[in-house]
């Protein structure tokens, strides 16, 4: 199979118990399907444990982080290649670049961000690719919601080309992949 660069969002935070086993299980599935994760860089969390789960598995790791969390010490060790960029925005836009496949396991405000940018990006066509939404436990319920209400309203076209695709499982993920 070819390898493919598959970008990750999630939180740098602990989340719940459930979260970290499934994040590290997502690592995991990237690593044994061949793709290369690329993420924002943190050892933290949810990122920290979708790393340590490709590790585990012999996965390649490249971890794009901003200089000022360098030096909060939080570099992902697991990274096979980091590049280090000067602000929040310029990591998401280099993440997007590097990638046509996007997952979305639970985080906060930051994997908000970077959701509604992949979103607008593939909508306004510049980019192809798809996003899927880790919806573990009910997570994105939500931000589905507010979707499928922005489409009633109008705001989003019916036949959306950037419909994020769900998952409430790995082997749902597995599949969308």
């Amino acid at each position: 199979m070819d390898s493919e660069n598959v970008c990750v969002f999630c939180g740098a935070s602990q989340g719940t118990a459930s979260d970290r086993e499934k994040a590290f299980a997502l690592g995991e599935l990237l690593a044994e399907k061949g793709h290369t994760l690329v993420y924002g860089g943190s050892d933290l969390g949810l990122m920290g444990c979708v790393a340590r789960g490709m590790k585990e598995k012999g996965g390649k790791v490249i971890s794009i982080i901003p200089e000022f969390f360098l030096h909060r010490g939080v570099e992902d060790p697991h990274s096979d290649s980091s590049i280090h960029v000067p602000s929040m925005a310029v990591r998401k836009e280099k993440m997007i670049e590097m990638c046509d496949v996007f997952i979305a396991l639970p985080g906060g405000i930051g994997t908000l961000d970077e959701i509604g940018e992949v979103l607008t990006t593939i909508s306004l066509n510049h980019k192809k690719g798809k996003l899927i939404l880790c919806d573990f436990d009910g997570f994105y319920q939500p931000l589905i919601a507010m979707l499928n209400q922005m489409k009633k309203r109008g705001y989003i076209a019916m036949e959306w080309n950037a419909e994020p695709l769900v998952a409430t499982d790995i082997s749902e993920v597995a599949a969308l992949l």
